[in-house]
């Protein structure tokens, strides 16, 4: 019993890991499927019973499996009485019984009721099955009462909450004591085997079937508790860094890391608020999906990490978790593809088809550093913070449409590859006039990351001592 509560523990704790995430972050989640044709098969099968694991809360999941469980053996349990022509009532017995787990498990299943109107009337149903499977089957010398003890553990588990758990637990000693009871003083009552090698196997056999049905039980139990953390580890590897991840699932916690050069990417969809303000929230939701996902797959593209969405604007940075030395490049390419994303007559057509809205977009780029880590106890966010990310949200803001602005420290780094022209001082929020260089798309030449190997970069660290804005960022 110890162990299935232990096991329902961990379950729980899992389901408890990925509840706080948006539902949006696990549509997109990729998790291991089985390959083999067989399992394929099987594990519809399972989810045609239990219910799909995405869907289902992992306790009613196995709710409905033990439901349909006990409902088929119950009812396939008739069928030898049938031929044998044995007790009529007792195959009354088992077939009502069956009927009613039959009749839990569709209404949980497939109506949705919800498990807490269904969960006692299973627990009775139960209790008086095996009862009187105790009386009819040579009390306890028959070995039915092996399965109160199988009987109130499954209640444990699947229960809702400590209070049923315990409840349950008392009805099951309540029935125990109760026929123990018949056993010593009512032994009339009990429908008893003539031949004593029956009663010895018939004895052996309910053993051997409670050790079997505990099997399958764990099992089930075994591979939930292997799916809910499959996608729990899914969901944070889709929220932030694998590594980072992988801290958070070892310590509970992500110490800060502090980047000495990062280069940060602010962008904003221009006008949003009054392009969507006469469509519903479906058409909103849509429009952003489609507009962030092609971001998501242009900065994964060029190895720049996505930090997060705010409201219609989109935050990633270039050089964390992983430092390396072409993160401004990186940023800046990245930043061009979005602005030829956006404005490819090709792509403003098809999403015109589609019934997406075009839009525009200010970006903003600054090179500095930062602070990166998970943020959060509730609701786990991977995040950077920081002046130069304040800065870079600045930056932006004061941007031309459709086109890209940076700062002096990452025109330094990026002037030799890339054509920029002065915008002159613009004042800046807190820091005041400061050089911001636009990018000029009338004269960039496509390149890539090969240029590298040819073209004499200055460094980010020999930038950051240079520029006017050392010491500031």
């Amino acid at each position: 019993m110890c162990l299935l509560v232990s096991t329902q523990q961990k379950i729980s704790e899992a389901t408890k890991l990925i509840m706080p995430h948006s539902q949006s972050a696990s549509k997109n989640v990729k998790v291991d499927q089985p390959q083999n044709k067989y399992l394929q098969i099987w594990e519809f099968i399972m989810e045609e019973i239990s219910g799909h694991p995405r869907k289902i809360p992992p306790k009613v999941r196995l709710f409905n499996f033990l439901s349909f469980f006990n409902a088929f053996t119950n009812i396939l349990g008739t069928l030898p009485l049938i031929f044998l022509a044995m007790n009529l009532q007792l195959m009354i017995f088992n077939l009502s019984t069956g009927i009613i787990f039959f009749i839990i498990w569709f209404l949980s299943q497939w109506l949705k009721v919800p498990k807490k109107y269904l969960f006692f009337p299973f627990v009775i149903t139960t209790l008086v099955f095996l009862f009187v499977s105790h009386l009819v089957d040579s009390g306890t010398l028959g070995g039915t009462h092996y399965y109160f003890f199988l009987a109130s553990a499954i209640f444990i588990v699947v229960s809702d909450n400590l209070k049923d758990g315990w409840i349950t637990v008392f009805l099951t000693i309540v029935c125990v004591v109760g026929l123990f009871y018949i056993d010593l003083y009512f032994p009339e009552l009990i429908t008893f085997e003539s031949d004593e090698t029956m009663i010895y196997i018939n004895r052996i056999m309910n053993y051997i079937v409670v050790l079997l049905f505990i099997f399958l039980i764990m099992h089930k139990l075994q591979h939930t508790f292997v799916q809910e953390n499959q996608f729990s580890t899914a969901v944070l590897n889709n929220i932030m860094p694998k590594d980072v991840a992988a801290e958070l699932r070892r310590n509970g916690f992500v110490e800060p890391v502090k980047h000495e050069s990062t280069t940060i990417l602010f962008l904003d969809m221009v006008g949003f608020s009054s392009l969507v303000k006469d469509k519903n929230t479906q058409e909103v939701l849509n429009i952003l999906e489609y507009y962030f996902d092609n971001f998501d797959m242009i900065v994964k593209k060029y190895n720049v990490e996505k930090i997060k969405t705010i409201g219609d604007g989109y935050l990633a940075v270039g050089g964390v978790p992983y430092n390396n030395s072409t993160h401004s490049f990186d940023v800046m390419r990245a930043a061009i593809d979005i602005i030829k994303f956006i404005e490819d007559p090709d792509e403003q057509a098809l999403r015109s088809q589609q019934g997406i809205d075009n839009i525009n977009v200010r970006i903003g780029i600054h090179t500095g550093g930062l602070i990166a880590g998970v943020i959060g106890r509730n609701k786990y966010s991977y995040d950077v913070w920081g002046h130069n990310v304040n800065l870079a949200s600045r930056i932006e803001s004061t941007g031309v449409i459709n086109n890209i602005s940076v700062s002096e420290t990452s025109y330094n780094i990026l002037g030799d590859l890339f054509p920029f022209r002065l915008r002159s001082k613009i004042p800046i929020k807190n820091l005041g006039e400061a050089n911001i260089y636009l990018f000029d798309k009338e004269k960039y030449i496509d390149i890539d990351k090969s240029t590298l190997d040819s073209v004499s970069l200055i460094t980010e660290a020999d930038v950051l001592i240079s520029t006017s804005y050392s010491g500031k960022y």
